[in-house]
């Protein structure tokens, strides 16, 4: 796995990206597909150890980001907010 982050961390578009600068800053990324989401927010965490807010479309893709960044990042940095 660390290769693969290691080499996300080498691209172009990934050194390009910059997060917002303000909070309530709000930007959208699309075109991420399968668990790339949750590979690329992992490495945002752990590049620029900060908060990322992330809404998925339904229940069911929440729950899946979910598991794949407990597996990528340390659990405690994981919230999950389920529909009330």
């Amino acid at each position: 796995m660390k290769s693969i982050k290691d080499h996300i961390y080498q691209t172009k578009s990934f050194n390009h990206f910059k997060i917002p600068s303000s909070p309530g800053e709000l930007i959208q990324v699309t075109g991420l597909k399968g668990s790339l989401d949750s590979l690329f927010f992992s490495c945002l965490v752990e590049k620029y150890n900060k908060h990322i807010f992330y809404i998925t479309s339904d229940t069911d893709s929440a729950e899946c980001l979910r598991d794949d960044l407990n597996v990528l990042l340390k659990q405690e940095k994981i919230n999950f907010f389920p529909p009330g």
